[in-house]
């Protein structure tokens, strides 16, 4: 069999094809690539090299790039070097040859020692909740547990992602779950790490996401297991002021009916335990956070 076959090879077992001709996943190739507005071209994120990506031609020639990309190596080199951090040494030392690279050192930092920076959240406050019949539910679990206040941004649109708690139980620490998150339907979508988002239905196991807590810390983590079921789901509308205070921006989400399930709420000074409004107990007029891309 020749290279290029294998390449294609690889790149269908990666994918998740069947022989049966069952729904195709997203190659982990695009993990590393960005196409372009066009479509028919991509770009390699780590050396900025264009390639020709149309439905013709496969990503066999994708997979061998990144065998010999150098600035995809030296991105493995930095995040090797960094979690030596781990065994008891003081400090690293990387050679860097562009912003570029510094930039991938620090996303590797915050892959390996869970480094945190702050994200702007928004307050919103609720409209609208309506029940509505069942619908391919997506839970996430990760391989970290999260804090009291965590949660991923979710969102129908990406312009508007509301901060979706986890399974964490203070109450109830017997039945906390504190690494899992129901994180909404298929098309749903999700914030990444890297600042843009994709839908819930294009995760796949070992992906990173991005966990944020009630004052906007952000961190990585990476995912475990995903499970897809049917399940009742309830439909939520809020409404937020933009910066200007004088338009307002309106966003929806579907989740899980169920107690399990809730949205973080702004910090407020007179109540400082609450954080976590439950779905089931959700009503017109309260606040929670969410993320606005224009920020």
């Amino acid at each position: 069999m020749s290279q290029a076959n294998n390449g294609a090879d690889l790149d269908a077992s990666a994918s998740g094809i069947s022989s049966s001709g069952s729904k195709r996943k997203r190659s982990f190739v695009w993990d590393h690539f960005t196409k372009l507005d066009n479509a028919e071209k991509c770009v390699c994120d780590h050396c900025g090299r264009i390639y020709t990506c149309n439905s013709t031609c496969g990503t066999g020639h994708l997979w061998r790039h990144l065998d010999r990309c150098e600035g995809h190596k030296k991105g493995n080199v930095s995040q090797e070097a960094l979690q030596t951090l781990n065994l008891g040494h003081t400090g690293v030392r990387i050679k860097v040859e562009e912003l570029r690279d510094i930039h991938e050192v620090k996303d590797c930092l915050r892959k390996t020692k869970g480094m945190t920076d702050q994200l702007a959240l928004t307050k919103a406050t609720i409209t609208r909740t309506q029940l509505v019949s069942a619908g391919d539910h997506v839970c996430l679990d990760l391989c970290s547990l999260m804090k009291h206040g965590e949660g991923l941004l979710v969102g129908t649109y990406s312009g508007g992602l509301f901060l979706v708690h986890s399974e964490h139980s203070e109450s109830n620490p017997s039945a906390s779950r504190p690494f899992r998150v129901h994180a909404g339907p298929v098309h749903a979508h999700i914030a990444l790490p890297d600042g843009k988002t994709c839908y819930l239905s294009e995760l796949q196991e070992g992906k990173d996401v991005m966990l944020v807590n009630q004052n906007g810390m952000r961190r990585t983590a990476m995912i475990g297991r995903i499970e897809i079921e049917s399940q009742p789901l309830i439909l939520v509308e809020a409404m937020t002021l933009e910066e200007s205070n004088i338009h307002q921006k309106s966003m929806s989400i579907f989740l899980q009916n169920a107690g399990t399930v809730g949205f973080v709420t702004p910090h407020e000074e007179n109540n400082p335990l609450k954080i976590v409004i439950p779905v089931t107990s959700l009503k017109v007029g309260d606040e929670v956070l969410v993320r606005l891309h224009s920020e």
